[in-house]
């Protein structure tokens, strides 16, 4: 069974959730590992507690517990944990350990980079333009800019994160919009190449290159009012979930 979190690793490997614990499928969808439970520092965290997990460019995947974050390797085997808040999201991005809170009450994101060692001791980042770089708000098109999408007017914009301006934007054409289609912020994903990939409330899935250019449009309908999950595993490999359907679109080359 399908569950969430989930993630794909540098490797090809998809990482999910399921009824049986955390679940490691190599590429052609064979099971790698499964393990129900987690221990480091004398403490064991279960898979079923799981709040998010996320993967870095070397093959690490990271667990994000109610308070702990843990690093485990290729073969589900931890590496260290650190004390994290319980509150706050975390994602990894080259290199940096990344936080953001968002704020229901002012609806704006606060963001802070961290660099951490090999024993998962965690530093804030100081380097005024390496912080805004890392979090300027939005995943990097890798080309000194990043994403944006805005939700009342459906447009995902691409901005140089130095200067702040736009280099290109993608909308919804009015009669999409009249259809009642919508776009969703959350939803929004890169991979290592700096493609973009968001999907609409009927099933529809983007992604452009971070030029601009349209890389693929694709429709799951199931029937529902449903935002696809979509899961960049690479930049030649996307998975794409919605309710009880998964899609794989591989880039051949």
């Amino acid at each position: 069974m399908l569950g969430y979190p989930n993630a794909g690793d540098a490797n090809g490997n998809l990482l999910l959730l399921t009824t049986e614990g955390l679940t490691s499928y190599k590429p052609d969808g064979a099971v790698r590992w499964n393990l129900s439970r987690f221990t480091s520092g004398g403490h064991t965290y279960q898979a079923a507690n799981l709040l998010d997990l996320f993967c870095d460019g070397k093959g690490f995947t990271y667990l994000h517990f109610d308070g702990a974050l843990l690093q485990i390797d290729q073969q589900g085997v931890v590496q260290w944990s650190a004390a994290v808040q319980p509150d706050v999201g975390y994602f990894i991005w080259e290199g940096y350990l990344i936080s953001h809170k968002f704020d229901f009450s002012t609806h704006k994101r606060t963001l802070k980079a961290y660099s951490f060692d090999k024993n998962g001791r965690l530093s804030p980042l100081t380097d005024k333009k390496m912080l805004y770089q890392f979090t300027a708000g939005g995943p990097l098109d890798q080309s000194g800019g990043f994403y944006e999408l805005d939700e009342p007017t459906n447009t995902l914009t691409d901005k140089d994160w130095a200067t702040g301006k736009t280099k290109w934007r993608f909308q919804l054409s009015k009669t999409d919009i009249a259809r009642g289609i919508s776009l969703a912020s959350f939803t929004m994903r890169s991979d290592r190449s700096g493609n973009v990939y968001f999907s609409a409330n009927v099933g529809n899935v983007y992604s452009f290159d971070s030029h601009g250019k349209p890389r693929f449009t694709v429709t799951m309908d199931n029937g529902t009012i449903a935002f696809p999950d979509i899961v960049p595993v690479s930049d030649k490999l996307t998975l794409i979930i919605n309710g009880n359907q998964i899609a794989c679109i591989e880039k051949i080359v």
